[in-house]
């Protein structure tokens, strides 16, 4: 079995076409769908987060998808 840093790194190009079948309705069926089709949001700066420390940190990644960001 791979590891999440074996099977996703950048070295790695292997892109896999294949249709997947998400059953559920509930808010981590919806992410995982929009992951998987490609979907890459971004922080919307218009709309800020509540948490003041939480903001900084985003604001601080405009340039990189939400996804990206995670280390």
């Amino acid at each position: 079995m791979l590891s999440h840093s074996a099977c996703c790194s950048s070295q790695n190009s292997t892109k896999f076409d294949t249709e997947v079948l998400i059953i559920g309705n509930g808010p981590a069926g919806i992410a995982l769908s929009a992951f998987l089709s490609g979907m890459h949001p971004f922080y919307d700066p218009k709309h800020p987060h509540e948490n003041v420390t939480v903001n900084e940190k985003l604001m601080a990644n405009l340039d990189f998808s939400l996804i990206d960001q995670v280390q």
